[in-house]
């Protein structure tokens, strides 16, 4: 499946965007004292967001999505940071 991750800043935080075709899902993120913080939903509302964001075919595939884009802000922004996805965020450690 093709996929594209583009990350917009504004000061000291942003949006991730991840697309599929021209559905997409909006993270919002910022800089942290060890790193990036990217917010996402939570596991019992991953679906329900994903719906409301028009992109019902993201529901339960919350772990695939976090992964890859994850995998494409490291080879983007962030070459050599560990991440670690967690309930409510996505945190990167430079």
């Amino acid at each position: 499946m093709n996929y594209r991750v583009e990350i917009n800043q504004s000061g000291r935080g942003g949006t991730i965007y991840y697309f599929e075709g021209d559905q997409r899902l909006a993270f919002d993120w910022e800089f942290s004292m060890s790193g990036t913080t990217v917010f996402v939903p939570p596991p019992g509302q991953w679906d329900k967001s994903c719906e409301s964001a028009g992109f019902a075919a993201a529901a339960g595939r919350r772990n695939e999505i976090l992964e890859r884009t994850a995998v494409e802000v490291c080879r983007q922004k962030a070459s050599g940071a560990k991440y670690e996805i967690g309930d409510n965020w996505l945190e990167f450690v430079f």
